[in-house]
Parts: structure tokens; C-alpha cells; sequence
């Protein structure tokens, strides 16, 4: 990856050539796909809950483990239990503010780019298609910051955009597309995944900007 001299991030697969800035069509992602963190910590503190009260009712002799009829092993399976709840939530928190950190950085980019984005005269239609049995998942995909509607009979994400330049961002996604637009009455990305590697591929009347922003003025 490199960057242009209006500060775009571009990728290197054309570098050199006259299409450097505006390919390749294809845009991997980087990593894989991330589920959203759940918010709250509701049940994390009811398991913590069960823990301790395991705990202490072995302590006060009145309860045993199941299958040993011994109080101490309770009070130790109690124990074990409340470490694995402590660590799933220290994970959860962990995952939440990187999560946090990702979609702030992304509402930065989406600034960035809409700053001095020409706006149309009209609304055009825009889509991300994704293959049928990646339809469980929810990707979660947005334009200019506005969340596409999953339409789950058409297997896409539908919406509308009304700038020249625009930006394309996924919640469960590590991947940015700036994006001019062409003459164009609609326009249909594709979401397509080899091997668990997402990549997102643009219609011709979408002409790639860049792949990832590090931008100090659009």
C-alpha cells in the first residue's frame, strides 16, 4: 500500500501504470469476517453470580459437587468456573473497545470524504450483493455513514446515495472503499469470500479511489 498525492491510501497491484489509483476493481479486506460485540455484561455478571455461589455454598458444607458428594471440589469447580467467567469478560471488554475504536475511525473517514463531496441532483440507487449462504451473517455494510437495508429475499443490501465521491464501510468487515461515481442509474457492489477472506468488488461505474483512508483533507 502506498499514497497518492492527494493522500489516498491505493493499492499496489497497478502501481506504475495509468489505472494505479483507480484499481484494482477487487478490494480485499483485512482479516476476516467479526461478529459485533454483544453490549452489556447481563449475563457475564449472572455467571459471575453462580460462581460465587457455588463458592460459598461449598464453604458452608451444606452443598457438594455432584458425583463426589465432597464440598472442597465444589468450592474448587466454583473457583475454576468464576476464572473462566472473570476472562470472558476481561475478552469481551477487550474486543468491545477495539470494536469501539474501528467504528470511531470509521465515522472520521466518512467525515473526511463527505467534506468536499460534490452532492447530486439526483439519488441513485446502490446495492452490495453477497452469495446465499453467506446470508446468516450480517455484514452490516454503509454508504456515507447511512446503514444499507438487508433485503434477505434478494440476497442484498439496498439504499441510496446522493454524492460524487463517496465512501463504503462494513461493521463486521475491516474494509474501506472511497469511491467516484460514474454516469450511473444504480450501482452493485459485490460481496464475494474465498477461503474466509472477504473481498468487495466494484462495478464499473464506481471508479476506485482508495482502498483505505489516510487523508488530512478531501
Amino acid at each position: 500500500m502506498s499514497m497518492n498525492n492527494e493522500g489516498y491510501t491505493v493499492n499496489e497491484m497497478n502501481a506504475g501504470t495509468a489505472d494505479a489509483y483507480y484499481a484494482p476493481a477487487k478490494v480485499k479486506a483485512n482479516g476476516t469476517y467479526m461478529v459485533v460485540p454483544k453490549q452489556g455484561y447481563g449475563s457475564d455478571v449472572f455467571g459471575v453470580l453462580i460462581s460465587v455461589g457455588l463458592i460459598f455454598g461449598g464453604l458452608s458444607g451444606q452443598f457438594v459437587l455432584r458425583g463426589t458428594q465432597s464440598s472442597s471440589a465444589l468450592v474448587v469447580a466454583g473457583f475454576i468456573f468464576l476464572v473462566i467467567d472473570i476472562i470472558g469478560i476481561i475478552m469481551k471488554s477487550k474486543k468491545r473497545s477495539e470494536f469501539n475504536a474501528r467504528i470511531s475511525k470509521m465515522h472520521r473517514e466518512e467525515d473526511e470524504v463527505l467534506r468536499n463531496s460534490r452532492q447530486l441532483e439526483n439519488e441513485i440507487p446502490v446495492k452490495v450483493a453477497y452469495d446465499k449462504s453467506q446470508s446468516i451473517l450480517l455484514f452490516n455494510p454503509a454508504v456515507n455513514g447511512v446503514s444499507l437495508k438487508k433485503n434477505v429475499k434478494g440476497y442484498v443490501y439496498e439504499g441510496t446515495l446522493n454524492r460524487q465521491r463517496n465512501i463504503l464501510n462494513f461493521e463486521a468487515l475491516d474494509l474501506t472503499v472511497v469511491f467516484d461515481v460514474k454516469d450511473a442509474n444504480e450501482i452493485v457492489f459485490t460481496l464475494v469470500n474465498d477461503k474466509r477472506d472477504y473481498s468487495v468488488v466494484l462495478p464499473s461505474n464506481a471508479e476506485l479511489v482508495a482502498t483505505g483512508v489516510n487523508v488530512r483533507e478531501f
